[in-house]
């Protein structure tokens, strides 16, 4: 009979995963929390752990709001996701019109520059954006992005999608541009490809993980075609691309982080700059099929920031091959974990 055997305090959950090819792989899950704290690192573990996040939790109604926790129940990622859910906010919580947020994991930087509420204003033809109001927080989700959707009208025209963020504001489609009246310009802009006119659409500015029907993401999904479904359906297509599994924004898609480096973090917590340096840990999993064990060093592939909360939970996974052999896994052993 099956058994795991968890000698670490971090969540644990095993389950068997099929690729496209029809191999199969029993997958394990390892999930710590980490409360910020006073240690040398700025990282405690926590004695309350966040359960393994069985399925997309959203901010409001699935598919018309962002994800706030995608799955942890991924097959694979090929590369680190880092994503950040919180709010900007200036220091004491004074308002402010604008401000940057910006997150450093290592020597890489991501920037963010929020806006308080504005809009476009059309005068005789001419768009101009309105001087932003104030703010003491703003939620840093796609939401608050550029894109959007235009509902189908009563004349039953199609509604139109801004496809790398369907739920985001500012995407004006063509026949609105002639109608006097405000359209709400995005609160998260990139610094680099600020907005200038109605006419641009620049790569939604975000930090949250990425709809997984939305561009560049659904493009690695494969093709569904007749073909497919006459020769290999349910099967995964032939062109199915793994860096599907990855969900974090295109910039925080990391090569594999092994722990100890630094992240700093501006502009979302009232008190000032956050930083801290990633636990450096190795965690190592033991799988037993039919009498022979195979130990196998877990990756570090997602890492999710929650200033709010005052903690960060890191994900571990192993994928061990297993082809046509799963239910002979005889026991999966979680080893202690290794503090570097």
């Amino acid at each position: 009979m099956l058994k795991v055997n968890n000698a670490t305090p971090l969540e644990v959950q095993l389950f068997q995963s099929t690729d496209k090819n029809c191999l199969t792989y029993a997958v394990v899950v390892m999930k710590g929390t980490f409360d910020f704290g006073q240690s040398d690192s700025g990282l405690i573990l926590s004695p309350q752990s966040v359960p393994i996040c069985q399925g997309d939790e959203f901010y409001g109604e699935p598919g018309v709001s962002s994800v706030k926790y995608e799955s942890d129940l991924a097959p694979l990622k090929l590369a680190t996701d880092v994503v950040l859910i919180g709010d900007a906010v200036y220091n004491s919580e004074r308002p402010v019109r604008c401000l940057d947020v910006s997150l450093t994991v290592d020597k890489a930087r991501r920037v963010a520059r929020v806006f308080g509420r504005r809009g476009w204003e059309s005068r005789r033809a001419i768009w101009e954006a309105s001087q932003p109001d104030e703010f003491v927080r703003m939620p840093l989700t796609y939401e608050n992005a550029f894109g959007g959707t235009l509902a189908q009208n009563e004349l039953a025209e199609p509604e139109q999608i801004f496809q790398m963020n369907s739920v985001g504001k500012g995407f004006i489609p063509d026949k609105l541009r002639s109608k006097d009246e405000e359209v709400e310009l995005p609160n998260i802009e990139d610094p680099r490809q600020l907005i200038r006119s109605p006419d641009d659409k620049p790569e939604p500015a975000g930090f949250g993980f990425v709809g997984r029907s939305w561009e560049p993401r659904i493009k690695y999904t494969g093709t569904y075609d007749e073909q497919w479904s006459k020769e290999r359906m349910p099967m995964l297509p032939l062109d199915f691309d793994d860096k599907f599994y990855n969900g974090a924004s295109s910039n925080l898609i990391f090569p594999f982080l092994t722990g100890g480096e630094k992240v700093s973090i501006t502009n979302v917590h009232p008190e000032g700059e956050l930083a801290f340096f990633l636990p450096k840990v190795n965690v190592s999993v033991k799988v037993k099929v039919r009498g022979k064990s195979t130990t196998y060093k877990a990756n570090m592939d997602t890492v999710v920031i929650e200033p709010n909360e005052g903690r960060v939970q890191v994900t571990w996974r192993v994928v061990a091959p297993c082809f046509r052999q799963f239910l002979y896994v005889d026991t999966v052993d979680v080893l202690p974990l290794e503090w570097l």
